[in-house]
């Protein structure tokens, strides 16, 4: 697990479905010196959540809810099974989330609420041409609480997680 060659390297990641629900992701991922299957990062993202996300949870099902991350930061670890960005991994992710929050049915508008996340997941690393650009497709499993604001608009109660699985794949590029 530790190295002797003292090489670090430097990754920049998109999830480009953010781009599709009308957001944004950006993400760097670090490989420190002591380490050859270690990564360490920092990201953020934005996007309105699509209705099958929303209606995970089933009290929010059909309710007509509109949900928009308006953004997000977290920190990231993750543990390769031979090489750090290449194959499979296992990782860990801890954020917070900024919410807004608007139902059609109700007159009272909008209102927004914060949450803490924390996601354990698991991917694989693809590299489909020669080069640094490479492929990220990784499913997990969170855990999200709300720590503050409403997650009310008038009379209806939007019911925050806790448990939701979650799929995604990364773009990225390493330096």
């Amino acid at each position: 697990m530790f190295s002797t060659d003292y090489v670090s390297r430097l990754s920049l990641e998109i999830d480009p479905i953010t781009f599709l629900y009308k957001g944004h992701s950006l993400h760097i991922r670090y490989q420190p010196m002591f380490s050859e299957r270690f990564l360490i990062g920092v990201g953020t993202y934005a996007l309105d959540l699509p209705d099958p996300i929303v209606d995970l949870n089933k009290s929010n099902r059909d309710e007509g809810w509109e949900v928009r991350i308006r953004g997000a930061f977290s920190i990231y670890g993750e543990l390769y099974a031979n090489e750090a960005n290449k194959g499979f991994f296992i990782g860990e992710q801890a954020g917070f989330q900024s919410f807004r929050i608007s139902n059609d049915r109700e007159t009272g508008g909008s209102s927004s609420f914060n949450s803490l996340l924390l996601l354990t997941y698991l991917g694989y690393s693809w590299y489909p041409y020669k080069g640094s650009f490479y492929l990220k497709p990784w499913v997990g499993l969170g855990y999200t609480e709300k720590i503050d604001g409403l997650n009310k608009v008038g009379t209806m109660r939007y019911d925050i997680g806790p448990w939701f699985p979650f799929i995604t794949v990364h773009a990225g590029y390493t330096f």
